[in-house]
């Protein structure tokens, strides 16, 4: 699979912590989906997207990111397992 998929976040728009969050969530998610047959991928990409959703309640409580936007953001890369 080509690593061109175009994601509607751009790690570059968000601090160090969601920035680092969210390469990992994409470096996941491209592993997984070059080796859907591996389910440890699966359960890794699993695992990265709730870790950004921890990096997201922390911002929110420090008030980096609004709730709304830190919903939307969690409700999208979650949807990545869908795809």
């Amino acid at each position: 699979m080509s690593n061109n998929i175009k994601f509607k976040y751009n790690h570059k728009d968000f601090d160090e912590d969601i920035s680092e969050a969210i390469k990992r969530v994409e470096d996941a998610f491209f592993d997984y989906k070059n080796n859907p047959n591996i389910k440890m991928k699966y359960l890794d990409l699993k695992e990265s997207i709730y870790d950004l959703c921890l990096v997201l309640k922390e911002k929110v409580i420090e008030g980096t990111i609004s709730s709304v936007n830190a919903e939307e953001m969690k409700n999208y890369y979650w949807g990545l397992l869908l795809k």
